[in-house]
């Protein structure tokens, strides 16, 4: 089983893996960590000692079950981290999928659950990439639910795009916005209830 060893200030968990075998271990995990930040969720672990090793697949349940969501190659250094972004507001477990090249595999669990909290507050982010063509995303964050309308907006004030209309539950969001505007510079606002925000964005053809 794998057993606490040590807790970490706020959401750092480190475990170590105490595996019983009547034989060696494909790999012997020396610990498995997780940290978070926003709505982004940082697994990071360290073997000392691998036997044709192929690498790790990550696999997330967030209560309906296991799923693959990433893999990570065998390193010689062996350490390794995968960063699992985005996600809503809950909990979730984690666990690892130790696969061989001759395709044996053995599960490696993070002990508990790791809780992603809710935004405290209103915000929207620089759209990415910028400048773009002909597609952007746009994040934010809404602290509860709230019907959400994203707006652009030429340099002359005229409303000249809908980026989103509708409602959004709390927590963090992206949206997409599949530009057909001319070259130039434009402005794309918010409102979600009480909270406007604006910033600039600049379609480059």
């Amino acid at each position: 089983m794998v057993e606490e060893a040590k807790k970490g200030v706020g959401n750092d968990r480190i475990y170590i893996d105490d595996v019983g075998s009547n034989g060696p271990l494909p790999v012997k995990m020396e610990k498995f960590t997780y940290s978070v930040t926003g709505n982004n969720v940082k697994l990071s672990w360290k073997t000392i000692e691998e036997i044709n090793n192929k690498g790790f697949e990550v696999e997330r349940n967030s209560g309906n079950g296991w799923n693959k969501i990433g893999f990570v190659s065998a390193d010689p250094g062996k350490s390794y981290s995968y960063e699992d972004k985005n996600l809503q507001p809950g909990t979730y477990q984690y666990r690892l999928k130790q696969i061989d090249y001759n395709g044996n595999y053995e599960y490696h669990n993070l002990k508990g659950e790791v809780t992603v909290l809710s935004p405290k507050k209103y915000s929207m982010s620089q759209n990415y990439p910028n400048p773009f063509n002909p597609v952007t995303y746009i994040n934010f964050e809404v602290p509860q639910a709230e019907y959400v309308t994203i707006l652009i907006y030429d340099i002359s004030g005229r409303e000249v795009a809908t980026v989103f209309k509708g409602y959004k539950e709390a927590g963090v969001h992206t949206v997409e916005f599949r530009s057909n505007l001319a070259s130039g510079i434009y402005y794309y606002k918010i409102v979600a209830g009480s909270f406007t925000a604006t910033k600039i964005m600049t379609v480059v053809k």
